[in-house]
């Protein structure tokens, strides 16, 4: 089971996550070592739940998402509405080759879930000097929710609800 929560604070967002992650080699294989949150350019932390290659596959889009968009952009950092749609794009072509492209090449016209990962993302924005938090639920189909308080994501999320 994977509990992911994502809270806004006035200073920043909190991220927290289990570290158990489970594999099937022929049986299910449990590890309770397993780091699921991500750093990336110093600037976002993200956290996935599904199948670990998945997030890791998300992660790195997203990563090389945001640098291109950066990159076009001069250099500057990008601004929240930047970063989601950079991160939109990243996740929608991630999802386009895993679900639709593979299903197609199978034969089926529908597109199956190879790609499923769910996460919850956090950034700094800058505006006027000061830092702004950011918080997004990151939906495997390359839809970005901003969230104004706090977010759960995992088969575990109603439990970190509740709580």
């Amino acid at each position: 089971m994977t509990i992911i929560v994502g809270v806004k604070c006035k200073d920043g967002v909190v991220i927290g996550s289990d570290s158990q992650s489970e594999f099937a080699r022929g049986v299910a294989v449990k590890r309770l070592n397993k780091a699921k949150i991500y750093i990336i350019q110093k600037r976002f932390a993200i956290a996935g739940a599904g199948t670990l290659a998945h997030i890791e596959k998300a992660v790195d889009a997203i990563d090389l998402g945001l640098r291109e968009a950066k990159r076009r952009k001069g250099g500057v950092d990008l601004s929240e509405d930047e970063c989601v749609n950079a991160i939109e794009r990243s996740i929608t072509a991630v999802y386009k080759e895993y679900n639709i492209d593979r299903s197609n090449f199978l034969g089926d016209p529908q597109a199956k879930d190879f790609f499923n990962p769910i996460l919850i993302c956090s950034g700094l924005e800058e505006l006027n000097g000061a830092a702004n938090a950011c918080l997004f639920i990151v939906h495997n189909e390359g839809v970005v929710e901003k969230i104004g308080d706090y977010a759960t994501a995992g088969s575990g999320a109603a439990y970190a609800e509740l709580v």
